[in-house]
């Protein structure tokens, strides 16, 4: 055999041995569009579809969206992790209020805005103009408080995956109080490392006002569980009536 032919037979192996390695690219190729595929299936699937999953859903959203801060400072830390907090709890209200009929839950979801858009200008300005003085503690103490904050944001999240009812009104009663008690929570943790009067006196009042407001949210859902009793009663006696 003559070396041309034994080049051009050289060139065939080389070409035949890279089949194999194209067949394996398009595989994978396929794969990863047919599992990319099936990601954004489960996205759309698992997307707020009812009146009370899109509350509840804009109620996590901005704190889903916006990393613990970690300053070194905790006075900085806590304001500036309450903001998304706030706009959560300012979110849910603003949608619920397109559909409320109960003038007591409306004032409540009006109230919420109101004083929560009032603390995130406060907020905001504190952090901007270093309105606070940071308290001077250990790397321990620090990386305490940031472990007692995580664990804290668990608590809240777990507190406020409620059991969807065919009231929209209701499962954002329910879900707000969850949401509350993790500003408790974490307020009670800011007061626990902070010095500063101007932090802790922001931290009592979202105490103060929170629990007063969870107080008020778990008697508007006994009173729509009551009437929605009522009203199964009446019409099953209604139903009685014409047979």
């Amino acid at each position: 055999m003559n070396l041309s032919k034994l080049t051009f037979c050289a060139f065939c192996a080389l070409i035949m041995s890279f089949f194999p390695l194209l067949q394996a690219h398009d595989s994978q190729a396929h794969e990863h569009s047919h599992a990319t595929q099936e990601s954004a299936q489960a996205s759309a699937d698992s997307s707020p579809s009812t009146p009370s999953q899109k509350i509840i859903s804009a109620m996590h959203s901005p704190m889903h969206a916006n990393k613990h801060s970690q300053t070194k400072s905790v006075e900085i830390d806590f304001l500036s992790d309450m903001i998304p907090h706030h706009q959560g709890a300012i979110d849910s209200a603003k949608l619920l209020l397109e559909s409320a009929k109960t003038p007591e839950v409306i004032a409540l979801a009006e109230n919420i805005i109101k004083a929560q858009e009032a603390e995130i200008a406060q907020f905001k300005e504190l952090i901007d103009k270093k309105g606070v003085k940071t308290t001077k503690i250990s790397s321990k103490d620090y990386k305490a408080f940031g472990e007692k904050n995580a664990k804290a944001m668990e608590s809240m999240m777990e507190a406020m995956k409620i059991q969807e009812s065919s009231n929209a009104e209701r499962d954002f009663l329910s879900s707000m109080i969850g949401h509350h008690k993790g500003a408790i929570e974490t307020s009670k943790i800011a007061l626990e490392y902070s010095k500063d009067e101007v932090l802790r006196k922001i931290a009592q009042k979202i105490i103060a006002d929170q629990e007063a407001e969870i107080t008020t949210m778990g008697n508007l859902i006994e009173a729509i569980d009551t009437a929605a009793k009522a009203q199964a009663e009446q019409s099953s006696k209604n139903t009685k009536k014409k047979k």
